[in-house]
């Protein structure tokens, strides 16, 4: 009913519509997105008026079989499919230009082959845009010149460094630790509470290793002229992680033993952290404001704010217990249990969470 109405008020003006499709897909196939084993009637494509069109979104696939699928079982529906696909933006601090390219070539590949001449591409802000949309232009100057009929990958490295005055190579480094696959450890192990060690079960071994070398390169190329407050942000932002990944297993382990040593070292090192989110802190402000309002930081004063709020106050708690002025510390005494419901078994995996608040504590938080 409701599209129904917003449809009359469209032709009213003369306007087509467009839809995403994921709502019919679901009603003729009993919930699933993706299950094209369904026949579609008469009466069911009277649900979906004459000045309305189909948007089939996918964001997350590198089989070309499967976007033929889809859009033929589109096509059943109604003609005039459009494509949305998906330059990642959405996985925290980072782009994933690797996995955009390996999915988005399979959908164009797809496009041409089914007729589909409405293409669009989209950027995502979930969970308060923290990722720079000019972090995605290798994707996005991909999926441009395949469009055009350039499908060479030398090709299109060649232009893009003419065009950009930096290599799509040294542009890709911006990816992180992602390695062509949809995950975002970097902003989980970010926020990962030194204490709670929520998300310490989705932490690799090797992960602070992995960062300073990452690090290292990606600072090579923060005085670039135009691009480098993209390197110095996320240069920030792997120094953090690598001098955080461990530290809370090496805080924990210090505790249990009552190693007072240990934990007096580690106290020097929390201060090295807080040093560094401070860092990365202005980093990050200074690329906000040089491509957005100043308006939806204050998400972000509050979030990076309150972390390294919080790390001085586990910093300042591990100093009282080191000086004997408490003799607990509660946090600690607690059972680390697995993210994913595995109790106390540990197997060390890197998924996509996306989530602030549930990373950074079990208690309830605002969005």
């Amino acid at each position: 009913e409701h599209i129904k109405r917003v449809a009359e008020i469209g032709a009213k003006y003369g306007f087509t519509l467009s839809m995403w499709s994921d709502m019919f897909f679901r009603i003729a196939s009993n919930g699933s997105y993706y299950n094209t084993n369904f026949k579609v009637s008469d009466d069911f494509k009277k649900l979906i008026p004459e000045n309305v069109d189909l948007v089939y979104w996918d964001y997350y696939h590198k089989d070309k079989n499967h976007y033929d699928k889809m859009l033929k079982a589109h096509n059943k529906m109604k003609d005039s499919t459009w494509f949305a696909g998906g330059l990642w933006t959405w996985t925290g601090f980072a782009p994933n230009n690797t996995f955009s390219i390996q999915s988005s070539k399979c959908a164009l590949q797809s496009c041409e082959k089914n007729g589909i001449k409405d293409i669009f591409f989209t950027l995502w802000g979930d969970d308060s845009a923290e990722c720079s949309k000019f972090s995605t232009l290798p994707a996005l100057f991909y999926v441009s010149e395949f469009i055009k009929g350039n499908r060479n990958l030398k090709s299109i490295k060649e232009k893009f460094k003419a065009k950009y005055n930096i290599s799509f190579d040294r542009f890709m480094l911006l990816d992180l630790t992602n390695g062509g696959k949809p995950i975002n450890p970097s902003k989980y192990i970010f926020y990962n509470d030194i204490f709670n060690g929520r998300m310490d079960s989705l932490i690799l071994d090797g992960t602070a290793e992995t960062h300073k070398k990452l690090a290292r390169k990606l600072n090579l190329v923060k005085n670039n002229e135009e691009w480098g407050y993209l390197f110095a942000t996320l240069g920030a932002l792997s120094e953090t992680v690598a001098l955080k990944a461990d530290l809370g297993f090496k805080i924990r382990e210090a505790y249990s033993n009552r190693d007072i040593n240990a934990l007096k070292s580690l106290i020097k090192d929390c201060k090295k952290l807080i040093k560094q989110a401070k860092v990365f802190y202005n980093n990050f402000r200074n690329q906000w404001l040089l491509e957005n309002k100043s308006n939806g930081f204050d998400v972000q004063n509050i979030r990076v704010g309150g972390y390294i709020a919080r790390l001085e106050h586990c910093t300042n708690m591990l100093q009282d217990f080191v000086d004997g002025k408490i003799d607990r510390i509660d946090e600690l005494e607690e059972e680390r249990l697995d993210l994913l419901g595995r109790g106390n078994d540990f197997v060390k995996e890197d998924i996509f969470f996306n989530s602030f608040r549930r990373t950074f504590t079990a208690n309830v938080l605002s969005h």
